[in-house]
């Protein structure tokens, strides 16, 4: 869906793929990481993005993507990363400061662009969606201790 943003944008953006990459983007992409596994996740995750300026998480909007979750944005968030993303079902709901476009070529180059020309107010965005993520997006106290029960019973 972002392949022809890839490709724009190489010359402006070091593009880092985290997970899967089309074979046919791979000469655009700057590091590649392929699959981790499941337990390796959290700790990789954290570690690769310490160095982003920027996240997308570009998703098409279809029944099947509907029906997914935002926790892309809550991972991107926890690790204090800026997020450009689709405007679609799964990342409206939640409240998070992210910059939301719609899947159309011209609005993913603008707002990456927008970002990249003032990094230090895309870092401000990615400490704000920490804090968010932080503040409300952790289970703590009760709540975290009746799903460990529910998981562990």
């Amino acid at each position: 869906m972002v392949a022809d943003v890839v490709r724009e944008l190489a010359d402006e953006v070091e593009w880092v793929f985290f997970g899967m990459c089309p074979p046919t983007l791979r000469r655009y992409v700057s590091t590649y990481y392929a699959g981790v596994p499941t337990l390796e996740y959290p700790r990789q995750l954290m570690a690769v993005t310490q160095g982003w300026d920027l996240a997308i998480a570009p998703l098409e909007a279809n029944a099947f993507n509907e029906c997914k979750s935002n926790l892309r944005l809550l991972e991107y968030g926890w690790c204090g990363v800026p997020v450009v993303c689709s405007d679609v079902l799964p990342y409206q709901d939640g409240g998070l400061p992210v910059r939301r476009v719609r899947n159309r070529f011209k609005d993913w180059v603008a707002a990456l662009r927008e970002r990249l020309a003032d990094l230090p107010a895309a870092r401000q965005e990615g400490a704000a969606l920490q804090q968010q993520v932080a503040a409300h997006w952790l289970l703590r106290g009760a709540p975290l201790q009746d799903w460990y029960r529910a998981w562990t019973d």
